[in-house]
């Protein structure tokens, strides 16, 4: 029995490793330049992919109660998703423990983020009709609220999956 337990944990440990740093290809770019760090995303996606167009996407949004956490959070979601096909935007936004960080920064945050990556989908070779939003905690909250609030400056800023 141990030896087969050993035998599964190796398997577990080798199969993790589909995606490790040295196959996923990484990127900080900026959403927008006027928010400085904090309008400023990374860009997951394999090394291995590199003709494939129309990839469907996930905009992952970090959590820490509106006050902290930062984009560096999603490197675990590009490790998972991009060995299936997926890109990964893992985005900073404002935080309310910062100047100009008062609700509802946040949200338009993301829906600036999110519009930056539709407009430029042809650049990450990506469907801009097939972005997924995922976060935990207050991340979780605006990867809800990106989905179901409408965007009054454009409709490029509310995620769907068709």
């Amino acid at each position: 029995m141990r030896r087969r337990t050993r035998t599964l944990l190796a398997l577990l440990v080798a199969a993790a490793g589909g995606c490790e740093s040295d196959a996923l290809h990484v990127r900080e770019l900026s959403y927008d330049p006027a928010l400085g760090y904090q309008g400023t995303f990374d860009f997951y996606e394999p090394r291995s992919d590199s003709s494939r167009r129309d990839r469907p996407a996930i905009l992952a949004i970090h959590g820490g109660a509106w006050r902290a956490g930062d984009k560096g959070w999603g490197e675990q979601f590009g490790k998972e998703f991009c060995p299936y096909g997926y890109v990964v935007f893992s985005i900073n936004y404002r935080l309310s423990s910062r100047p100009n960080g008062t609700w509802p920064a946040q949200i338009e945050d993301v829906q600036k983020a999110l519009k930056y990556i539709r407009a430029n989908a042809s650049r990450f070779r990506i469907d801009p009709s097939r972005v997924a939003s995922l976060g935990m905690s207050a991340g979780g909250h605006l990867a809800t609220m990106v989905a179901l609030r409408d965007d009054p400056a454009s409709p490029a800023g509310r995620v769907n999956t068709a």
